[in-house]
């Protein structure tokens, strides 16, 4: 798990943003799936809420940084 940190808080301020908007599609298609029934990980929209949640804060540390 650190690794993955490691490697995103390397990423610029514009990458992360591009990966946050390509997650909440992702999870988007991840829970209609989930709803039709047609997904056998049910704990997939989870895993991508929770890489939501470090793209966001790696987004808002690196703006308070900035400051």
């Amino acid at each position: 798990m650190a690794e993955k940190n490691q490697s995103l808080a390397q990423k610029t301020e514009n990458d992360l943003e591009k990966s946050l908007v390509e997650k909440k599609k992702q999870l988007f298609e991840e829970t209609v799936t989930l709803t039709q029934g047609k997904i056998k990980d049910v704990h997939k929209p989870r895993k991508i809420r929770k890489e939501i949640a470090r793209l966001k804060t790696l987004l808002r540390s690196k703006e308070m940084t900035s400051k």
